[in-house]
């Protein structure tokens, strides 16, 4: 009795906020897509609905399902390209004047609209545990395919080129339309009329002998044999690179996940510095000074045939005649490797970056376990503008946990704002205009299930 009697002030206010909070999460989950499992099969195609099952066939009916998260199955003519800018307006389609563009095939769209607008930022280490979930100690790392980081490793974006403070645009093309342009198009001083492919090394090699076919480009059998057999650090003597992760990310000093570090003496890595961790496996860094001495002589002259500040396809056809005269001389089939290897590198050429296997997929950089590798595509110039409206859309969006992944009035991603208490404890984050967060009432709801309990 002594018990109930002075409880009973208490429990009042403890039933209306309990009544309170069960409304409120009633309400948010009401009004908030749901986000997918994404570590088992519930939600594979088999199991979704049969109006889900309809597959998306236009950019535009891919838009309208990325922004409700639908799983649904997507067509094959649909191919997609992530670019990104310091805000919207810049954000640039350079697409028009490289002999070939990366696009994520109609798989990896499919991963997309099981993300949609990222709500959360996160990025998973692999060399943390594979079922791991987030460490409050470092905010900056999570797990799964649904935050940014993960949909932005799904089309094989290097982990040290993302930025969270970056504007972010996913195009998709309908792969008939750009096939129908590139064949009327005749303004560019290669072939720019080769449908998308699967770049596989073979496929690579015929490509840019057609490309280059008035130069008299000819790629050697062997040497595709040695880059099909060789991985880029047996190839180019090139280590990985040094990586690293901090609990300062993000931050305004910090916007990317990684930290990369020149090696010391020896080829070693420095060891991890305080509020660091190092990141396993890493990709190989290919002007490293410890890559192999002929190799490094090999990028510095194709690299220095691209001066413009902006890739110009003549550039690229002088950059192609150095490398048909460097393989007519070259005797040693893996001198002839290692000089195709560093043209296909340049970025006016194409980006085959280090971590490309020429097996016709994205290397996720987790080796997809949470983030399954998915087709990829390259396909020759073509002007955007010229493109019918219906045969592209633009979906912009931020990799930052705000605004429920959608870019802000002005056009940009703000950075995460630290609490006043996470300042001395870098990465500590909150919601912009928050007011009191929910976790800071929990000391009370436990006082509010004892007094029910006992009660």
């Amino acid at each position: 009795m002594l018990l109930v009697g002075p409880s009973q002030g208490v429990f009042r206010p403890c039933t209306s906020l309990l009544g309170l909070l069960l409304m409120l999460f009633v309400l948010v989950s009401s009004q908030t897509p749901q986000r997918n499992d994404t570590t088992g099969n519930k939600n594979d195609l088999d199991d979704i609905s049969a109006e889900q099952k309809i597959c998306v066939q236009t950019p535009k009916e891919f838009a309208e399902a990325f922004a409700k998260r639908e799983p649904r199955c997507v067509s094959t003519n649909l191919i997609g390209r992530v670019f990104n800018g310091v805000n919207a307006s810049t954000v640039y389609l350079q697409v028009d004047s490289k002999p070939a563009t990366f696009y994520s095939g109609h798989d990896a769209l499919e991963r997309y609209l099981r993300s949609g607008y990222p709500e959360d930022f996160g990025y998973f280490t692999p060399s943390r545990a594979v079922n791991s979930l987030s460490d409050p100690d470092w905010p900056g790392l999570s797990q799964g395919p649904s935050t940014g980081f993960g949909l932005l490793q799904t089309i094989g974006y290097s982990p040290e080129y993302i930025r969270i403070d970056r504007v972010y645009v996913l195009s998709v093309f309908d792969v008939r339309d750009i096939a129908t342009l590139q064949s009327q198009n005749k303004a560019y001083p290669f072939n720019a009329d080769v449908a998308p492919l699967q770049p596989t090394w073979d496929a690579v090699k015929e490509y840019y002998e057609w490309v280059y076919d008035d130069l008299g480009l000819v790629i050697p059998e062997e040497a595709v044999d040695v880059l099909r057999n060789s991985s880029f650090t047996d190839l180019t003597g090139c280590p990985v690179r040094c990586s690293y992760t901090s609990k300062s990310f993000p931050s305004e000093n910090s916007t990317s996940p990684v930290i990369t570090r020149d090696r010391e003496e020896y080829a070693e890595c420095p060891p991890a510095e305080e509020g660091t961790i190092q990141i396993t496996p890493s990709p190989p860094d290919e002007q490293s000074a410890f890559c192999d001495p002929g190799w490094k002589a090999k990028m510095a002259e194709i690299s220095a045939a691209f001066t413009a500040k902006y890739c110009q396809p003549e550039e690229s056809v002088e950059a192609a005649k150095l490398l048909r005269d460097a393989l007519r001389n070259a005797t040693d089939v893996t001198d002839q490797a290692q000089w195709f290897r560093a043209f296909l590198i340049q970025s006016c050429v194409g980006t085959f970056s280090s971590l490309f296997a020429g097996n016709g997929f994205t290397y996720t950089g987790n080796r997809g376990l949470l983030t399954p590798t998915a087709t990829e595509y390259i396909a020759s110039p073509f002007n955007v503008s010229e493109l019918p409206p219906e045969a592209k859309v633009d979906i912009f969006f931020c990799i930052n946990g705000l605004n429920n992944g959608s870019v802000d009035a002005d056009g940009t991603c703000p950075i995460p704002q630290l609490t006043a208490q996470a300042a001395d404890v870098p990465g500590g984050l909150v919601a912009r205009d928050s007011a009191l967060p929910l976790y800071s009432l929990l000391p009370f709801l436990l006082h509010c299930l004892l007094v029910h309990i006992v009660v």
